[in-house]
């Protein structure tokens, strides 16, 4: 693993998802700057293979589209996680954190990592949610940095175990929605590219989002969203099978 240390790039976690990619494209097409991303590979995730081959498409296609970025848009770096080390002090935060409210398994690895390697300001894309019976868990935690203009974790609360998960990353994304993400990808012309992304954990077949994930029921409550399953998931994300076979035979 080589990481480019040039002093003035962006480090981005990538998954080839929604999140990530509006940010990509905004740093490479808005903000005209260096971007290096990173990537964590996660055997025990079966959406790994599939979240790689989008971001190589992915690539592809905006470097065709966008010649110019080539010489911004920096090698991904990845990194299993079984190469990240581990690190008490981080693992018994996540731990204490996840006790109070329940949180991913990989913020434990994504802060080790860039713990590792002298990351200090990683970006990492969590988003707004567009619906409002559903808080975000992050807001609480974090404030606008009057020099950056970028929400970081709030340094009143340094005591907790969050600011030691949290304290190495910058969340861009946390004050827009998917929805918004999809206006601004629609005016800019980014959506050829923003249909190439992904984000089921538990892809059917390895390439049919299954619905039913935290990511899946995320995005299909997102407005707009929905039209990214097919039909057959959708139906089986709200009915039970036997009520999907009834509907087929009605109709055909």
């Amino acid at each position: 693993m080589e990481i480019n240390n040039r002093a003035s790039k962006i480090n981005l976690f990538w998954t080839g998802g929604w999140d990530s990619t509006f940010r990509l494209l905004w740093i490479l097409l808005k903000e005209r700057e260096i971007v290096q991303t990173f990537y964590i590979i996660d055997p025990n995730r079966p959406s790994h293979k599939i979240e790689m081959k989008r971001m190589d498409q992915i690539r592809k296609l905006i470097y065709k589209r966008y010649p110019f970025t080539k010489g911004q848009f920096l090698p991904t770096v990845s990194a299993k996680v079984s190469e990240i080390k581990d690190d008490v002090v981080i693992r018994k935060a996540f731990e204490e954190a996840n006790k109070k409210h329940h949180l991913g398994s990989q913020y434990d690895w994504l802060a080790r990592f860039c713990k590792q390697n002298n990351i200090a300001n990683m970006e990492l894309c969590v988003q707004k949610l567009g619906n409002p019976e559903h808080n975000c868990r992050f807001s609480p935690f974090f404030e606008m940095d009057e020099i950056s203009g970028e929400l970081v974790y709030k340094k009143s609360r340094s005591s907790e175990p969050e600011y030691i998960l949290f304290m190495r990353f910058e969340f861009p994304i946390l004050h827009i929605t998917k929805q918004d993400m999809l206006n601004t990808a629609r005016q800019n012309g980014w959506l050829s590219i923003m249909k190439k992304t992904w984000f089921c954990h538990q892809p059917i077949l390895g390439e049919i989002p299954c619905g039913k994930c935290d990511p899946c029921q995320q995005t299909m409550g997102e407005r707009g969203m929905k039209k990214r399953f097919p039909l057959f998931v959708r139906l089986m994300a709200k009915r039970p099978i036997s009520k999907i076979i009834s509907y087929f035979r009605q109709e055909f």
